[in-house]
């Protein structure tokens, strides 16, 4: 008899799924599909671990990916209302970027040269002064953030997942311990 494909782990999540599919849900790592706040790529539910038909699920953010440096800061003082932003380099954003300057969230929406377009304090954050210089960093969608699958593509080593609504960013990596 040869021995199962999938491991002890997994088939054991898919006994209890059966058993009491809402008491069973599924972690997984995911990261957006070039910046996007709707496309999800995810290798752990890829067709080798999971065949389940996922459209209907909900996708849950349960922890704040650690922000990662831009490698660009701020070329200007920056007041609480301003949303066009000077930077020293703006080609390392792409639209749908959730950036942190200081403690403030905002997303990224254009950008005009080394002139930044940006929807100020999301995530329950607050528009506020930055001064010249200041590091900007890549971040996630906000802890609790909810959006339902709507479509799901498999190809041999990853899931591409739809979801609705849009996260307040893209995920620059949403990683959760499996359970």
């Amino acid at each position: 008899m040869a021995l199962p494909s999938r491991s002890r782990a997994n088939l054991r999540l898919d006994v209890l799924k059966r058993l009491d599919a809402l008491a069973v849900p599924l972690s997984s790592s995911l990261t957006s599909d070039s910046d996007s706040r709707t496309l999800l790529n995810d290798t752990i539910l890829s067709p080798v671990a999971q065949v389940e038909d996922f459209i209907g699920d909900w996708i849950y953010i349960r922890s704040q990916p650690t922000k990662i440096d831009s490698t660009t800061n701020t070329n200007e003082a920056v007041d609480a209302s301003e949303t066009d932003i000077d930077v020293v380099d703006g080609t390392v954003f792409t639209v749908g970027d959730g950036i942190q300057i200081d403690d403030e969230i905002m997303r990224f929406v254009s950008a005009a040269v080394n002139t930044i377009t940006v929807v100020r304090g999301i995530q329950g954050t607050t528009a506020a002064t930055h001064s010249t210089a200041t590091d900007i960093f890549l971040i996630g969608p906000a802890v609790g953030e909810v959006a339902r699958v709507t479509d799901v593509t498999f190809s041999s080593t990853t899931s591409q997942l739809t979801v609705s609504p849009a996260f307040s960013c893209s995920p620059v990596s949403i990683c959760s311990p499996p359970v």
